[in-house]
C-alpha cells in the first residue's frame, strides 16, 4: 500500500509538472488536464499508448496542437 501511495504521489508530481510547463508554453490549463486525464483513463481501461494519446489530443482538441 504504501509503495501504491509513493507511485501515485510521483505520477501526481510528473503530471502537475507536465500542466505547469503546457501552460508555460501558452496552453490553456483546462484543455491540458483534460488531455492527461483522458490519456490516462485510457491506459487505466487497457488501452494501448497509441490510443491513450489519441485520446489525449481529442480532449486536448486544437489549444495542444503544438504540445
Amino acid at each position: 500500500e504504501a509503495i501504491e501511495a509513493s507511485i501515485e504521489q510521483e505520477l501526481a508530481a510528473a503530471i502537475d509538472a507536465e500542466i505547469a510547463y503546457a501552460v508555460s508554453i501558452g496552453i490553456d490549463e483546462a484543455a491540458v488536464t483534460a488531455g492527461w486525464e483522458a490519456y490516462f483513463d485510457v491506459l487505466a481501461q487497457g488501452g494501448t499508448v497509441d490510443e491513450a494519446s489519441q485520446a489525449a489530443y481529442e480532449a486536448c482538441g486544437s489549444a495542444c496542437d503544438n504540445y
